[in-house]
This record gives structure tokens, C-alpha cells and sequence, in this order.
């Protein structure tokens, strides 16, 4: 394990942190869950309630947290899910991104955590949790070869030129056409 990939294993994992295996090398430890004792160069020991110590690498695997706080997410339907973890996110994500886009937030804070266009996350607030939702995102999101079925695509690409336009080419045509009648614009 490179020193870069060790660094966010400690940070992102420290040690008590409880986590589920979702893919590994080793068929045995997959949708297992574990506990971190600590992480090295080799990877990140793991023991479970009964003791088992377990070494998983994390360049041949896949895994989460199962402590996280709860997060609530708004889709396309009218009640907001509470999830609380990576693997449930995701395939909240896949469900739902599917029909309309979707915006999360903390549970506790109200604090923005992400949106997406479709089944893709557009905007995220911490790069941590980015790194972490995308171990399990990306392999679900490749379960569609081209990308999103195509009324999805269609109303993800609108979504995105109307975010454009209203972005950069509304605000100078504001300020052009309407500089004299507008006093925020008029400039003496």
C-alpha cells in the first residue's frame, strides 16, 4: 500500500472503526463485518467480535463504514430516506438517480453532503467521503455500459446546459441588455 492510499486508510479508518467487506480476494471475509485494530504498510488488521484477526489490502478490496451518522436523502419520491451507510447510499443513489436527481444532507446538522445528476454525484461537500462513496459507487454505476439509459442521459444533459446558461451567459445578457434600466447594473 503506497504511503498516500495509507494516509486516507488512517484517516478515514481509524482504529474501532466497525466496517462491512463488500468485495475481496478472499470469498471467505466478503459481507463480513469487522472491526480496524490498526493499519500498516500491508494493510488494515481487522478482528471480529469473536476475536478472528483478518488482514484485508485494500487495492483488492472493497468495504465501509457501518457507523456513520445518519444521512437523509431526498430523490424523486415524496418521503426522504434515512441511510446510514456508504453501500446503502449507493444504492440509493442507483435506485433513485435513475428517475430524477438527488440532493443529502446530515441527519443531525442539516449540513449539505451531496447531489447528483442522475445516478452521477455532481456536487460533494467532503472529499473523504467522496473517495469512500465512489469505492462502492463506480462499480454499481458500471452495471450500465452506456452510461444512463437514454431519457435519463437527455434530462441530465438539460439540466446541465441550463445550469450553464443561467450561470455564465444569463448574467452578462443581464447586465448588457439592462444596464441603463437596471440600478444594481447602471454604472455612472
Amino acid at each position: 500500500m503506497n504511503n498516500d492510499l495509507k494516509q486516507f486508510m488512517e484517516k478515514t479508518f481509524p482504529t474501532g472503526t466497525k466496517i462491512k467487506i463488500d468485495r475481496a480476494a478472499n470469498d471467505d471475509i466478503v459481507g463480513k463485518k469487522y472491526i480496524v485494530d490498526r493499519i500498516d504498510d500491508n494493510g488494515l488488521y481487522c478482528s471480529t467480535e469473536s476475536g478472528n484477526v483478518v488482514l484485508i489490502d485494500p487495492d483488492e478490496s472493497t468495504f465501509y463504514k457501518l457507523d456513520q451518522p445518519p444521512i437523509v436523502a431526498y430523490g424523486c419520491d415524496d418521503e426522504p430516506a434515512e441511510l446510514t451507510d456508504v453501500r446503502k447510499i449507493s444504492e440509493f443513489i442507483i435506485n433513485n438517480g435513475l428517475y430524477g436527481d438527488i440532493t443529502m444532507y446530515k441527519k443531525d446538522t442539516g449540513e449539505f453532503v451531496l447531489s447528483t445528476i442522475g445516478i452521477f454525484i455532481y456536487q460533494i461537500a467532503d472529499m473523504d467521503f467522496r473517495n469512500e462513496q465512489l469505492t462502492i459507487l463506480v462499480p454499481l454505476q458500471q452495471q450500465f455500459p452506456f452510461g444512463m439509459p437514454d431519457t435519463v442521459t437527455m434530462k441530465a444533459k438539460s439540466i446541465h446546459a441550463i445550469k450553464i446558461v443561467f450561470a455564465f451567459f444569463l448574467p452578462g445578457l443581464h447586465h448588457t441588455l439592462l444596464s441603463k434600466s437596471c440600478p444594481k447594473c447602471f454604472h455612472a
